[in-house]
């Protein structure tokens, strides 16, 4: 990728015959849906640890009706918008009260440093997920708070403000302040991408932990040493098992690794993703009850999310439709930016991000020279770029298919910019 706007895309990858279901979409990563199948003897168990936030009426001034699905044998399994294509949202929050206190300290305030937009196509053949960066300069819209008012709209505002204006007048990490938290949000990413949000999801640094232990682990190999004194981590270069504190740790660093961008962190994140996927296929978890309980009722515990995906029938029904996908058909994007201080601004080309989800069709159909590179089975001319071998599961897929990095643009100012340099070229699996 040659332009001046800068964008991170990565195909996850790994043998297409295995189903998504039981990777993603077991895990989501632990968020998009829980398929569950054959958990009815452990429903009501898993059922009860999920919080349900209704925002509806917030958003759209609607009065959300959802009616509540009793733990029973013969419920049934169906995917809730068969047929029709699914924004879920994503986020990540940096909540410091209980026992996230003793993970992150006591900085005041939510803020939703992670966020991702999941979009699974209608017919239920791919995922495409784009990260929104904290630091994006984005108009925020005037959000509704809980005494009756409302925040005031901003022209110019980092992205990651709006979780904090709508949880404003709410105590920090109390169910009214997730929820105004996300209704903001909402408001925010529906206003910047002119996309619907379906469902959302919030997952905290506890709940993120229990995931990865409850797995026992992920299996990384790392290209170099990665140390960062804020969050702890300190990791050696080569193979090795992170459990859910050092998971957490990665996924949060940011200083003393790279240039200390939260684009360089992002890169990591979404490699680290990669990673877990690879872990929670190679578990099966389908095929041992006993593992997948433990893994869900651990998940669900720091778990909210809105109505539509609190209903276990309806995530098991969402995973069984999305049974024939295949990692290759997961496409991992960050929004095409350019600096702008020390901040980053959306380009033109983050427009046909959104157009391609807003018409249901592939990030590399509105974006062709970001397309996978073929597979071994499939012909190309001698020396199309295409035919080079893909990007190494974790890596950033280029326009050259060397799987490192795109160069950073050329900077609007002095503000440190991701290089090939400075990002870690790789969290794999195996080494």
């Amino acid at each position: 990728m040659t332009s001046s706007p800068m964008a991170r895309w990565r195909h996850a990858r790994r043998n297409p015959s295995r189903s998504l279901l039981r990777g993603v979409l077991t895990s989501g990563v632990g968020i998009i849906a829980f398929v569950v199948g054959g958990v009815t003897f452990a429903y009501a168990d898993i059922q009860n640890n999920i919080t349900s936030l209704d925002v509806e009426d917030l958003v759209n001034g609607a009065i959300a009706t959802s009616a509540t699905q009793s733990a029973s044998a013969e419920a049934t399994y169906d995917d809730p918008k068969t047929g029709q294509p699914m924004n879920i949202l994503v986020m990540g929050t940096d909540d410091r009260s209980g026992e996230n206190a003793e993970i992150g300290g006591n900085d005041a305030g939510m803020r939703s440093d992670t966020t991702l937009l999941f979009h699974i196509s209608a017919d239920r053949s791919r995922i495409d997920a784009v990260s929104i960066p904290r630091d994006l300069l984005t108009p925020i819209p005037a959000c509704p708070l809980p005494d009756g008012s409302s925040t005031w709209a901003q022209d110019d505002a980092m992205f990651n403000s709006a979780f904090s204006q709508g949880s404003s007048q709410s105590d920090t990490g109390s169910d009214e302040a997730r929820q105004y938290g996300a209704a903001c949000t909402i408001l925010t990413v529906q206003q910047m991408t002119g996309l619907t949000v379906d469902e959302f999801a919030l997952v905290d640094f506890a709940g993120f932990q229990r995931m990865v232990d409850a797995v026992g682990g992920v299996d990384v190999c790392l290209a170099e040493p990665l140390q960062d004194d804020y969050t702890g981590l300190d990791l050696p270069a080569g193979q090795q098992t992170l459990d859910g504190v050092q998971a957490l740790q990665l996924a949060r660093a940011r200083h003393n690794i790279g240039d200390g961008s939260d684009i360089n962190r992002i890169d990591r994140q979404q490699q680290l993703l990669t990673a877990m996927i690879d872990e929670l296929m190679s578990k099966n978890l389908l095929t041992n009850s006993r593992e997948l309980y433990q893994f869900l009722s651990a998940a669900t515990q720091s778990l909210t999310t809105s109505p539509g995906l609190s209903q276990i029938t309806s995530l098991v029904g969402l995973g069984m439709s999305l049974d024939n996908l295949s990692l290759s058909d997961v496409t991992f994007a960050t929004v095409p930016f350019v600096y702008e201080g020390a901040r980053v601004r959306a380009t033109a080309t983050a427009d046909d991000v959104w157009a391609a989800l807003a018409a249901d069709q592939p990030l590399y159909t509105a974006l062709p020279e970001l397309a996978p590179a073929p597979t071994a089975t499939q012909e190309a001319p001698a020396g199309d770029p295409a035919t080079s071998d893909p990007a190494p599961e974790g890596e950033v897929a280029t326009s050259d298919g060397s799987g490192a990095s795109d160069p950073a643009a050329p900077a609007t100012s002095d503000a440190p910019q991701p290089t090939q340099d400075a990002t870690p070229k790789t969290i794999t699996a195996t080494c």
